[in-house]
């Protein structure tokens, strides 16, 4: 027997919601919260009342952890975790919890793929923002409206919601030397 393996009557090791709160990286009120929903459980408390966890419940804590990341809710987790003890037999179970894996799978793709775009969107409008940073027109804010960087081709559409440019009224000549066009719309 390696001097690591454990003997069959040797106590499961045991972790501390320190060690839990370390290995999962969150806190220990994040901790308690998941146990109190029931997603993940202590194995026994110390003589002094501190909570000891199976290191199995530190993988499980992680999991849950990444799912809400993922957007899921506390009760589509508990969903998730439960629902092998759903079916009668072992196919059922299995084509239930397939079921369900499927759903989330396809929302967590579509999420992806929005993040995706945002993220490229995103990184565009930083970059374009930086020039924005070291502009140095006297103008101020009011040179934005004679600024070409929103009218790029390669300026992405959130650039024009993040960086919203200041209403010139109608009629108005900008600096570019053209008109101003109305940003009323008909009862507005």
């Amino acid at each position: 027997m390696s001097p690591r393996a454990q003997a069959p009557d040797a106590p499961k090791q045991r972790l501390t919601l320190r060690a839990m709160v370390r290995g999962a990286n969150t806190t220990a009120r994040a901790v308690r919260f998941y146990e109190a929903q029931g997603l993940i459980q202590t194995m026994a408390r110390s003589p002094g009342g501190h909570r000891w966890f199976a290191q199995s419940e530190l993988d499980r804590l992680r999991l849950v952890i990444d799912l809400r990341a993922c957007g899921l809710s506390i009760e589509e987790i508990r969903t998730v975790l439960l629902a092998k003890e759903q079916g009668t037999t072992p196919q059922q179970s299995a084509t239930a919890v397939q079921s369900l894996l499927n759903t989330h799978l396809l929302e967590l793709s579509r999420k992806a793929t929005i993040i995706q775009r945002l993220s490229r969107e995103l990184g565009a409008t930083v970059q374009l923002l930086d020039q924005c940073a070291h502009c140095d027109d006297p103008r101020g804010l009011q040179a934005c409206t004679s600024c070409e960087l929103p009218s790029l081709s390669t300026t992405p559409p959130s650039f024009h919601h993040i960086w919203t440019l200041p209403q010139v009224p109608s009629g108005t000549i900008t600096a570019a030397g053209g008109r101003a066009r109305s940003t009323r719309r008909n009862g507005g």
